[in-house]
């Protein structure tokens, strides 16, 4: 519990530095699917712990423009810790990307318990309470996607939610997260 609360002080203190434009983050070119490997060794403990499948389906030729670091740990692997948090043990996680003009879509869908509509409205809200534990337990702080939504917004990008709730829908059911980042183009 501990290691919890100094996250979220850590969490906390990030979104505040962004948001009084302390944090200077330069935007460079990485290699999506490059970055996305990183983050699934990093969060490979959760899913093997789970028994949860990544699927990748990204063309390796596909740069985007971000800030590497923060886009690994802030982003990529707060999106894999969530799905797995609210997935069911052995269980996929689909990751896509498709290339649009200057934009890259990024496309990362769980099969599990599914957002409420007052969920997916709240969640990027870092006033109001969205933390719920996972189908093992998991505690989560609340304030990863508020976070990632801030680095998103730094790149020029835009992030959106949709999600179908278990309750809802026994067939289908899950939460896919939309990533729309800017590709870069060494040749431009």
């Amino acid at each position: 519990r501990h290691e919890n609360g100094l996250e979220l002080i850590d969490l906390v203190r990030k979104i505040r530095a962004i948001e009084e434009g302390k944090i200077e983050l330069e935007l460079k070119p990485v290699n999506l699917n490059g970055a996305i490997q990183e983050s699934l060794i990093l969060t490979e403990q959760k899913f093997s712990q789970k028994e949860i499948i990544p699927l990748i389906e990204v063309d390796e030729s596909i740069d985007v423009q971000v800030e590497r670091i923060s886009f690994i740990n802030s982003v990529l692997n707060n999106i894999f810790t969530n799905a797995i948090k609210f997935s069911f043990r052995g269980s996929k996680i689909e990751v896509k990307a498709r290339q649009e003009g200057g934009r890259v879509i990024l496309v990362i869908t769980d099969c599990g318990i599914g957002m409420s509509e007052a969920l997916l409205r709240d969640v990027f809200e870092i006033h109001k309470t969205t933390s719920r534990t996972g189908t093992d337990g998991e505690l989560g702080t609340g304030f990863g996607m508020p976070l990632m939504e801030k680095f998103i917004s730094i790149y020029g990008g835009k992030i959106e939610l949709s999600s179908k709730e278990k309750t809802d829908s026994t067939d289908e059911h899950g939460t896919e997260v939309t990533l729309t980042l800017n590709r870069s183009d060494e040749s431009l």
